[in-house]
């Protein structure tokens, strides 16, 4: 199983990230952030770097096979969504963002 998660390196992102690799065994763990805050963390994930808030700031995802589940935590606002949505296969996404 694969699983997305967006943004992981902070708040509560990054207790969901360690969560998961505490309990989630044969999981590939990915984490699409910009690569700033906490770039060392999680070495065990594999990282991808996104930036959500232009248009082509996503298109790396492309690169990626379909995942089981997204999780996202850091979306803004339904420029930010649309951006991952329009660039990710996906079979379920969750929307933990309250911005």
């Amino acid at each position: 199983m694969r699983i997305l998660i967006l943004g992981g390196t902070k708040f509560i992102g990054r207790d969901f990230v360690e969560y998961l690799l505490q309990t989630l065994k044969g999981w590939d763990i990915y984490i699409a952030n910009r690569n700033i805050s906490n770039p060392n963390l999680f070495n065990n994930c594999k990282h991808i770097e996104i930036d959500r808030t232009s248009e082509d700031g996503c298109n790396v995802l492309r690169n990626h096979a379909r995942f089981d589940v997204v999780v996202d935590f850091s979306c803004y606002n339904a420029i930010q969504l649309y951006n991952v949505l329009k660039n990710v296969a996906y079979g379920k996404y969750y929307l933990m963002s309250g911005r």
